[in-house]
């Protein structure tokens, strides 16, 4: 039998007070709306992110956000290795595909890998591209970081 909120919160208990089920009830319309906020706080994150980067989403799979034999560059050829070294059933923090006078492949370990985004990008990259897929984290991250900041203000807050 289900209870609605009003019916649960007048069960009595047994030993007096309030049901168990009535403090249940309330606590999971305490967390559907706090992930209704949040979920709220992160679309509007996600528009701003849109925003900020015009006219980037017109553009998803042909442009990146900056310059290609940059920072830009780099963080593309990450998701591009570590697919392509997976895909060879290698490591992906090593390569052979650098121009190196090495014999054996190149360590990435000290390289600015990032490898969070580069497990995410596996399943897109193949669908989307690498472009699309590269554009699609960055927007992600940028609007995932405001989301946290906001987290981390109302717990600072206590709001």
């Amino acid at each position: 039998m289900w209870l609605d909120g009003r019916a649960a919160e007048t069960l009595a208990w047994r030993g007096g007070g309030e049901a168990p089920i009535a403090g249940a009830i309330r606590g999971v319309r305490s967390l559907c709306a706090w992930a209704g906020t949040v979920l709220l706080v992160l679309l509007g994150y996600v528009a701003l992110a849109l925003a900020f980067s015009f006219p980037l989403p017109l553009h998803l799979g042909t442009h990146l956000l900056g310059d290609p034999g940059g920072d830009t560059g780099t963080y593309a050829w990450n998701l591009w290795v570590f697919r392509h070294e997976l895909i060879h059933h290698r490591s992906p923090f090593f390569t052979s595909t650098l121009f190196a006078p090495f014999p054996q492949p190149a360590g990435l370990s000290l390289h600015n890998y990032t490898v969070f985004a580069d497990l995410v990008a596996l399943p897109l990259q193949r669908v989307l591209g690498l472009v699309a897929t590269f554009n699609l984290i960055y927007i992600g991250v940028a609007a995932l970081n405001g989301l946290g900041l906001s987290l981390l203000a109302r717990h600072l807050t206590r709001d």
